[in-house]
C-alpha cells in the first residue's frame, strides 16, 4: 500500500512538472519584409513578408499588422524595438497573435517580431 501511494505521490509531481512547461508558440512566418505601409489613424504599421518554404514556419508569405501590443526585437537580444525600426528588405520570422485570414498570403495580427538581419 505504501509502494502504491509512494507511485501516486511521484506521477502526481511529474504531472505537475510537465504542466509548467511553457509552450513555446509557432513560428508564423519568416522572411524579408517586401513592403511596408503605415497607418497613421490607427497607429498600425503592416508588413509583407515574403519567405521561402520551411517545415518549421507556418506561412511563406504573409501579411503583417503590427500594434502597440506587437513586442519587436533584434535576434541576439531582447531588447524592445519600435516599429520605426522594419525596414523593406529585413529578414524577419515572428508569432502571430489571435486568428489569421486565411487568404493567400495570410493576415494576421503580430505578437511578437524577430529581426534577423
Amino acid at each position: 500500500m505504501r509502494k502504491l501511494l509512494l507511485c501516486l505521490i511521484c506521477l502526481s509531481i511529474v504531472f505537475a512538472a510537465l504542466g509548467c512547461v511553457k509552450n513555446n508558440d509557432p513560428i508564423g512566418f519568416r522572411g524579408e519584409i517586401t513592403e511596408l505601409k503605415v497607418n497613421d489613424d490607427i497607429q498600425q504599421v503592416t508588413i509583407l513578408v515574403e519567405g521561402e518554404p520551411d517545415e518549421n514556419v507556418s506561412y511563406d508569405k504573409a501579411y503583417v499588422a503590427i500594434t502597440a501590443k506587437s513586442k519587436i526585437s533584434f535576434d541576439e537580444n531582447n531588447e524592445a524595438l519600435s516599429s520605426n525600426e522594419l525596414k523593406v528588405g529585413l529578414t524577419v520570422e515572428g508569432v502571430f497573435e489571435g486568428p489569421v485570414a486565411e487568404s493567400y498570403p495570410v493576415q494576421g495580427t503580430a505578437k511578437s517580431i524577430k529581426i534577423i538581419r
